[in-house]
């Protein structure tokens, strides 16, 4: 019987799509062997992992080469001419894939072409699939869906498309998985989804990976396509935008680290549309733009090297305080960690276990599962009761003042670095100004971020025409890219809707003023103001104090290094009684005019409770890429082009001049916009 007439030769046309910096510029059209119907479910174990063999006869049942041995190229062949799903196991060792051939799509020469349904496992001790640096590992073609679990996967060299490991259009799901070193001449060092492929990495890491001529130097996720990331590391890899994820499509991440980018080589570790937060995640920048309260931005995670730290595969460890130790979200944390170890520990010994963030478990005393249940959110990435502090929007008093301020930050005696917001007062009516101050307290201290609550009725934060809070950071400190925002996403700070649902009041202001390139490293000076805001007084507020209440301080030096013990001291608003009409009047009359805004108040919240919605979205200057959200990114980008002289098409939304150059003015306009009508939150 010939080789043909055993195998199922059916073929079908597969559009390979990928893009380029633009958008999807190349296709291009093979053919692919699909797998055979009705033949059983295998289970293939590799006992060759030093010759790089094509099986003798693929889709007979048998992994064979013509060695009689069983090589992981010819488990694959044999798997995809079977009906699935199906099992390989592959010894410890190394696996090199030697056989040259760009382009081919059966698995006989160059990647591993997967057209089914099939799970890779690696041994116990460790699994490394490496190339000879001519092809990227897998390619795996849709509706295949692939398990990739215990190995290494490193030196893939992409020169066809996107994916210098993988290229996705199935569905992937890797756990306890190490990428390193891999390499695309487009997009996605490591992993690139394509077409609509499907993405989900469990306890895996990534480093070392690059796309140096494109984006996405760990994962590349465009339109159409989908990834989630739960207890994932993601550190050193590079590219020219999005070190770690360059995404386009819907991604959802979880007790997720994403870290150190390469400032020569790109703008951060996130680029494109704004990735989903279901909590606890990590950034040492800020243009993931993570939005929960425990995730934690411009923060250093303290890892380690890559190294063996036990377990079939290296890692990553997390160093003594590290935040990512225990600051994982325990609701669908995995039993494991990448190496094996159990999850949650009580890493940092507070006698409290909880899921570390990122691919590694802190050692630590190991608890039953069910001890810290009652202390979780029961929803998967619900946001922390401190993000959005409570304010009184009644009748203010003094009583009333004082409780809604946390007294653990405006009371104490700072003891570390600190901000402190100043009071204001004024009149109903007035628009007065409020200024945080850092006191250094000896540390030194390059970046901060923090959040402030305040009133949305009686004593909002001002906001610019273009909705963006009237906020300006000190220019003597020499921070050219702060940034400001009102929270929750999509609020609006006057009341008027922008979209048609009812409107959602602004009551907290994320401030960041932050270092993003060396030229931004020097210590702020102790003592500096370094942003001041102003606020519009309603005409209609009663007399009273309001709070200005600070929360998620976070003091960096010049590595991004949280500096410990950073605290806040809470401001506030003063409103003053106005004048009376008749200044004539006996001094008599005085205090009783002076003592009624009792009534004003009670009358006051109940007229302002259902704004009046409105009205349309202004158009995002500098929103590069379309999607109505200017990123930290694409404000990098307009930067770039106009201190380099580069051709405006780079972004055409932010060349309003139409002159095919970004000029300053151009810059501040996309700044001052950024937040306009776009979902942002740091």
């Amino acid at each position: 019987m010939t080789m043909a007439s055993r195998t199922t030769t059916l073929r079908a046309e597969r559009i390979r799509g990928w893009r380029w910096s633009g958008g999807v510029t190349a296709a291009v059209v093979t053919t692919v062997c699909l797998r055979a119907a009705g033949a059983a479910a295998l289970s293939l174990v590799v006992n060759n992992n030093i010759a790089d063999l094509p099986d003798a006869l693929p889709g007979d049942g048998v992994c064979a080469t013509s060695a009689s041995t069983c090589t992981l190229r010819a488990a694959i062949q044999e798997a995809n001419a079977s009906a699935g799903p199906d099992t390989i196991t592959l010894p410890a060792g190394t696996v090199t894939l030697s056989l040259n051939g760009i382009g081919e799509d059966q698995a006989a020469t160059g990647d591993l072409d997967i057209v089914g349904d099939v799970t890779v496992v690696g041994a116990d001790t460790g699994s490394i699939i490496n190339t000879n640096g001519n092809d990227r590992v897998f390619d795996i073609f849709p509706p295949a869906t692939v398990v990739l679990t215990k190995l290494t996967i490193q030196n893939g060299r992409a020169q066809d498309g996107p994916g210098g490991a993988i290229r996705n259009a199935g569905t992937l799901i890797i756990t306890a998985t190490t990428l390193r070193n891999n390499r695309s001449q487009s997009d996605g060092g490591g992993i690139a989804n394509v077409g609509s492929g499907t993405l989900q990495l469990i306890n895996t890491t990534l480093s070392g990976n690059t796309a140096p001529n494109g984006n996405g130097g760990g994962i590349f996720n465009p339109l159409n396509c989908s990834m989630v990331l739960s207890n994932v590391t993601l550190s050193g890899n590079s590219a020219m935008a999005g070190t770690s994820l360059d995404n386009f499509g819907t991604a959802q991440l979880r007790n997720t680290i994403v870290a150190n980018s390469t400032p020569a080589t790109s703008s951060g570790n996130c680029h494109g549309s704004a990735v989903t937060s279901l909590g606890h995640n990590i950034d040492t920048g800020i243009s993931c733009l993570f939005s929960e309260g425990s995730d934690l931005d411009l923060a250093n995670p303290l890892l380690g090297p890559l190294q063996n730290n036990g377990g079939p595969t290296a890692t990553f460890a997390l160093l003594t305080g590290s935040p990512a130790i225990d600051a994982g979200d325990d609701v669908g944390c995995p039993a494991t960690d990448q190496r094996g170890q159990p999850r949650p520990t009580d890493g940092n010994n507070d006698g409290v276990p909880g899921c570390d963030i990122g691919a590694y478990e802190a050692p630590g005393t190991v608890f039953p599962t069910s001890t810290p249940s009652n202390t979780l959110s029961p929803t998967v990435g619900s946001p922390t009761p401190t993000s959005t502090p409570t304010l009184p929007t009644a009748t203010p008093t003094a009583t009333e003042a004082t409780t809604a301020m946390p007294t653990a930050t405006a009371t104490n005696v700072p003891i570390g670095p600190s901000l402190a917001l100043s009071t204001a007062i004024g009149m109903p009516g007035d628009q007065v100004s409020f200024s945080a101050t850092l006191s250094a307290a000896m540390s030194t201290v390059v970046s901060a971020q923090n959040k402030v609550a305040f009133g949305s009725f009686n004593t909002p934060i001002a906001s610019l025409s273009n909705g963006a809070p009237d906020c300006t950071a000190d220019p003597s400190l020499g921070r050219r890219f702060p940034v400001f925002v009102f929270m929750p996403p999509q609020c609006s700070p006057t009341g008027q809707s922008l979209t048609d649902a009812e409107p959602v009041p602004c009551t907290v202001l994320l401030a960041a003023v932050i270092a993003l390139s060396p030229t931004d490293f020097d210590p702020i000076p102790d003592g500096s103001t370094l942003y001041t805001c102003r606020v519009n007084i309603s005409p209609t507020a009663p007399a009273g104090e309001y709070p200005l209440v600070i929360s998620q301080i976070v003091l960096s030096d010049a590595h991004g290094t949280p500096v410990p013990g950073a605290t806040g001291s809470n401001g506030k608003i003063i409103v003053l009684a106005p004048p009376t009409a008749t200044p004539t009047e006996t001094p008599t009359a005085t205090p009783s005019d002076t003592v009624t805004p009792t009534a004003t108040a009670s009358a006051t919240p109940s007229a302002t409770l259902t704004p009046t919605p409105s009205a349309t979205p202004v158009p995002c200057a500098g929103d590069c890429n379309g999607n109505q959200q200017v990123t930290v990114d694409e404000l990098l980008t307009l930067v770039q082009a106009a201190l380099l002289g580069l051709d405006a098409r780079a972004c055409p939304a932010g060349d309003l001049s139409r002159v095919s150059q970004i000029t300053v003015v151009e810059i501040l306009t996309a700044v001052n916009r950024a937040v306009d009508t776009c979902q942002s939150a740091l």
